[in-house]
């Protein structure tokens, strides 16, 4: 379904603008509510007025104040709502060209960038520093730069690591990715297209880090692509190159989707399923993207209202939802895992019904660093809300042998005393706590973890406020199959070898590759050389000068993973006079020398000379008695020699 046109009817109710009322016994004021209070409100009159609100997004300046950037059929309102109870209307963009129910903005580098439905539009870019000095707002403002290389756009999407902004939906390249480069803001241009499965409805670009370690820091773009969902590489923006193409059953129309923070999970919307009958309420689908090449759909939550689902975004484990006609829902994906989620909160704008129809909440904005959360409703109010939801993480995998493991708690609200806790830890096991912050994340460690055997241990944290307990189910696996902890055998502590040391190691690791690496500093600030080794014993090819040297092992871990680490070992080598250390060569003069070197060999060999980077740099066949070499080709410093692989001292080139 490559085009889409609706009809549109509404029912709706006018309430008056409210200042901040807490949800309590579930209403705040006329609102249906569960863990979100209504800090205030604002007309669309009261922001400038318009036929309709439709998208949202926001902004946060270095100086810590936040402003919403609301999305209207005649242009972009920005209100500040640093002070959520009492937000700012600051003043209005008008649209490029006609007014349209459809806008869209997001946010790179203290810009906005906006598109519409509307013919010829382009993309608009506003300085958004220039809010910063509002004396008597509202002000008309004018665009500070206008991108016109395509004129209707559905959405517009931005990585903000790579200063690449990617229209969906446009009059260009089927409809496709029409990409930009907007990392000078005021200056974009076009940087490439991605047109190999038609239209994009919506998407989500992001630089990688997830489980999958063939595209580990590539720029892979999550596109809802009406019919399916379709990943695709844009890395190199001239050849864009799709990944997988991944259809669903009673599929109506793909409408957005959003990962996990650690890039695991895609949640998915299907915007005309709820309308068409083809569920029976709200219903979000969770895709398995551990493998770009094959995602797998391990699961769908159904909601408890039958409304339409609309844009959603995930900060920590919590999704949040614009679900139309049933307003912002709050859901806790911690076991995702097993294809489940649950609701923790919500918050309803259109009381009277959920009925599928196209009006109600169109879109929210959670990333505010104080927890606000701005929505639009489409004929109501532009609301500023107070999320109260706790949610913690639930399942963790660590390797056999592994002391400790981290899990979170994820607060939306910073008021109220709050204690943390741990119900049915193993024997042995105990539980530390980070400080509480407020809004974010607090750790929980369990440490005491080594001495369990391989398996699955079920336990509970506690989240208490004010009182009243939060208990949350969570388990921890520890596996046999992982990379279990690494350990560090040979060169001993203290032991003395020659320039080129042997390294051993006990666990095979099941084949897999380790990072050695050599250090001249307990800490392994300077690291001298790095192998990449899979089995042991090691003997180094470089050649070491006499001194002090620690070693240690790490794996090779998944994208920005942490690396698991050895413990180091630390060894020295210990280079003495020729005569001491190879019996063979019985000396070796003038050291220092100006080029011409004689030896005194006892016993026929090849001599090898290494530079200090562990270069061979010159090889000679010698035979027994007095001979001389020509080493005037060599630049000053000093070098290494080895016989028949053997150290057999140190020479000075001047």
């Amino acid at each position: 379904m490559k085009n889409l046109y609706i009809t549109l009817t509404f029912n709706f109710l006018f309430f008056a603008a409210l200042a901040q009322t807490p949800c309590v016994d579930g209403m705040a004021g006329p609102y249906p509510c569960d863990r979100v209070d209504l800090m205030s409100s604002l007309t669309t009159e009261e922001i400038g007025g318009a036929q309709n609100q439709c998208d949202i997004w926001g902004w946060t300046s270095s100086t810590g104040r936040e402003f919403a950037v609301v999305c209207k059929s005649n242009g972009t309102a920005f209100v500040e709502v640093t002070d959520p109870v009492n937000p700012v209307y600051l003043g209005d963009l008008p649209t490029h060209t006609v007014n349209s129910l459809w806008r869209d903005a997001k946010v790179y580098n203290d810009h906005a960038f906006i598109v519409s439905e509307a013919p010829g539009h382009g993309m608009q870019v506003f300085d958004l520093t220039q809010l910063l000095t509002i004396e008597n707002p509202p002000l008309v403002f004018e665009e500070d730069a206008h991108y016109p290389s395509f004129g209707n756009a559905h959405n517009i999407v931005i990585n903000e690591e790579t200063g690449y902004a990617y229209g969906v939906g446009t009059d260009t390249f089927m409809g496709g990715l029409h990409i930009v480069n907007i990392q000078d803001p005021l200056n974009p241009v076009i940087a490439g297209a991605y047109a190999e499965d038609g239209y994009t409805h919506d998407a989500q670009v992001v630089v990688y880090h997830g489980p999958d370690t063939d595209y580990c820091g590539q720029e892979i773009a999550f596109n809802s692509n009406e019919d399916a969902v379709t990943i695709a590489n844009v890395t190199d923006k001239e050849d864009c190159q799709t990944i997988s193409v991944s259809p669903y059953p009673n599929s109506a129309y793909t409408h957005q989707g959003w990962l996990s923070e650690d890039h695991r999970f895609l949640f998915v919307n299907d915007e005309l399923d709820e309308m068409n009958g083809l569920v029976s309420t709200t219903t979000t689908f969770i895709w398995d993207v551990t493998d770009l090449d094959a995602p797998e759909l391990i699961g769908s939550y159904a909601g408890i209202s039958t409304s339409i689902d609309h844009n959603m975004y995930v900060k920590w484990n919590q999704i949040f939802q614009s679900n139309y006609r049933s307003g912002l829902r709050i859901l806790n994906s911690s076991r995702a895992e097993d294809g489940e989620l649950n609701e923790i909160g919500f918050f309803d704008c259109t009381p009277e019904d959920d009925v599928a129809l196209f009006s109600g909440t169109w879109s929210n904005y959670p990333y505010f660093a104080s927890g606000t959360v701005v929505m639009t409703n489409m004929y109501g109010d532009f609301l500023v809300l107070q999320p109260k939801t706790i949610s913690a993480e639930a399942l963790k995998t660590i390797a056999d042998g592994v002391d400790s493991v981290v899990f979170e708690v994820y607060t939306a609200d910073d008021e109220g005393e709050v204690v943390f806790n741990t119900n049915d830890l193993p024997e042995g096991v105990f539980a530390g706590f980070d400080a509480y912050s407020g809004v974010g994340a607090t750790a929980i460690t369990l440490g005491g973890l080594a001495q369990l055997d391989p398996g699955t241990y079920d336990f509970q944290i506690v989240v208490s406020i004010e009182g009243v307990d939060e208990v949350f189910d969570a388990s921890f696996t520890i596996s046999e199959d992982t990379l279990p902890a690494i350990s560090a055998d040979a060169p001993d502590s203290g032991a003395v070898t020659d320039a080129n040391p042997v390294f051993e190691w006990t666990d095979d690791f099941n084949g897999a590759s380790l990072l050695l690496e050599v250090s001249d500093t307990p800490n392994f600030e300077n690291i001298l050389f790095s192998f990449e080794v899979t089995s042991s014993p090691f003997i180094s090819p470089n050649s070491f000068l006499a001194g002090n040297y620690f070693w240690r092992l790490s794996n090779f871990p998944v994208c920005d993973e942490d690396p698991i680490f050895s413990n180091g070992a630390n060894f020295g080598v210990v280079i003495p006079n020729v005569s001491e250390i190879n019996s063979n060569i019985a000396n070796v003069y003038p050291n220092p020398s100006q080029g011409v070197v004689v030896l005194d060999v006892l016993k026929a060999g090849e001599l090898t000379i290494v530079n200090t980077l562990g270069e061979r740099v010159a090889k000679f066949n010698l035979q027994v008695g007095s001979q001389s070499i020509d080493l005037e080709f060599l630049s000053s410093g000093m070098y290494l020699l080895q016989f028949e692989g053997h150290s057999a001292g140190r020479l000075v080139i001047e």
